[in-house]
């Protein structure tokens, strides 16, 4: 009988054996672990960072309450996001000791103020907010954010005219993707089936046609499409946070080559030499040079004929017949 103890928990193995064997080595192990593990705590959990959003700045009773409205769904918005998590104000004014709006008067626009209070709160990020209200009851929204880490301001203020309350409310989702979301979705249509996609260069290791939206960063992003027998087609895009963002590629076939029908090589045959018209050809015209030559001679200055001339010159008797 062997034992082995850890903490509370006892296990005890017979054997015929004074020591415990292979196999019950291995099962006491077994057994062991999961109360070895039980005393470990479990890894951290990374979280995401936290956003502390301000009462929007706001004048007149009715624009307050507008503006607090659309705080709200700003802050169920960015909880809604992965990439960060919001700061209850309650807890934060609790850290600071006085309201919210109280510190964001108080702070400004001081960088370091700004710093120093995300920090007291336990936030890397802080969301500052402004609603107009005109007399035609059009909402104008502007939002700004600050990174405590870098120490300014991440999102330059920026400002939203929306028609009425409800639009206002729902454009509070655009305006978390734009303050935290990295990316967004675009939908991708082609009319070609089977084609490459490439976003910034890279291959998306899916073809035409798409199942469902690609995730692509926000901003300026490039896209090229590519299929056998087709031009590429390639354009830049800039996508927008909180929207599904659409591009429709249109591929022209590449311009087929023109055949160039090859020059027939001539047959070997009979040389021109061989030929009969070549050396009949050859013989008029020696008989035309012959010709001219006696024509030019008869018109000589004394009168006398080529034979004449030829048998004068040469010593010849009169009936000698000259051969060319």
């Amino acid at each position: 009988m062997c034992a082995l103890a850890h903490g509370d928990l006892t296990l005890r193995v017979a054997s015929a054996y004074p020591f415990p064997t292979m196999r019950s080595l291995v099962v006491l192990v077994a057994l062991a672990l999961p109360g070895l593990a039980a005393g470990q705590p479990a890894p951290a959990q990374p979280t995401a960072p936290k956003v502390l959003v301000f009462p929007f700045a706001a004048i007149g009773d009715e624009a307050r309450v507008s503006a607090e409205l659309f705080r709200k769904n700003l802050i169920n918005q960015i909880d809604l996001l992965p990439e960060v998590d919001s700061l209850d104000p309650a807890k934060a004014e609790a850290s600071l000791g006085k309201p919210l709006a109280e510190a964001r008067d108080g702070c400004s626009e001081d960088d370091v103020c700004m710093t120093a209070l995300a920090r007291a709160v336990g936030a890397r990020y802080l969301v500052k907010g402004g609603l107009l209200v005109n007399a035609e009851k059009k909402y104008t929204l502007s939002l700004q954010g600050f990174d405590a880490d870098l120490g300014t301001t991440f999102r330059k203020p920026d400002s939203k005219q929306v028609a009425n309350e409800d639009a206002g409310v729902e454009s509070m989702r655009l305006a978390a993707a734009w303050l935290f979301a990295k990316n967004t979705l675009l939908s991708l249509q082609c009319d070609v089936p089977g084609a490459a996609i490439f976003i910034d260069s890279l291959p998306i290791g899916a073809r035409t046609p798409l199942q469902r939206p690609l995730p692509v960063s926000i901003g300026k992003i490039s896209v090229r499409v590519e299929a056998a027998g087709y031009e590429p087609f390639a354009t830049t895009l800039e996508t927008r946070a909180g929207v599904t963002n659409t591009l429709k590629a249109v591929l022209k076939r590449k311009p087929q080559p023109i055949a160039v029908k090859p020059r027939a090589t001539p047959a070997a045959g009979t040389p021109i030499t061989s030929k009969p018209l070549f050396w009949g050809a050859v013989g008029a015209g020696v008989a035309v040079l012959a010709g001219g030559i006696a024509i030019a001679s008869s018109q000589g200055g004394d009168g006398k004929t080529k034979r004449e001339y030829d048998d004068e010159n040469s010593n010849l008797p009169p009936s000698t017949t000259i051969a060319w």
